[in-house]
């Protein structure tokens, strides 16, 4: 992303090789997830043997908040990726080839010059850049969360 957005502010020229190399690794989706199994062996085993009333709770909060935080970004990526899948079709197409070795492949081909100033792969960026942040958020949200819970746990421990 930083080194797309180098060439994009500095108005440079890149060459179709490395952009495609950049732009691969900018379309890499990042599905949050996280283990329930712990929470779930707590909860069929009953929580009731955890005598502080507080703990108890951040667990139970704790590993509510977690699906929504998972959720919430990964609405993001499949509404964003529908929509860039519609602006990718407006400047690069797929195309078969011949390898030097004579192998046959799949590739990219560019509709357009200079794709880095388009206006659909700028947007392109743009929607993943905004599914970046909203993963970011969500990890902090999820890692604050847990953190929390951490900290009551060790409180409690140390009784």
């Amino acid at each position: 992303m930083d080194s797309l957005l180098t060439y994009i502010h500095n108005k440079k020229d890149i060459h179709d090789t490395l952009f495609l190399k950049f732009y691969t690794q900018l379309r890499q989706g990042i599905r949050l997830g996280y283990n329930n199994g712990p929470y779930e062996a707590l909860t069929s085993s009953g929580l009731d043997f955890i005598r502080n009333d507080s703990l108890r709770s951040a667990i139970n909060v704790t590993y509510t908040q977690l699906p929504f935080f998972q959720f919430f970004s990964h609405q993001v990526d499949d509404k964003s990726n529908a929509r860039i899948s519609e602006l990718e079709y407006n400047f690069i197409n797929h195309s078969a080839f011949e390898q030097e070795d004579g192998s046959k492949s799949l590739g990219f081909q560019f509709k357009v010059n200079d794709v880095i100033y388009n206006q659909d792969f700028l947007w392109v960026y743009d929607l993943e850049k905004r599914k970046y942040d909203e993963y970011i958020v969500r990890l902090q949200q999820m890692r604050n969360s847990l953190r929390g819970l951490k900290v009551k746990i060790d409180e409690e421990l140390k009784k």
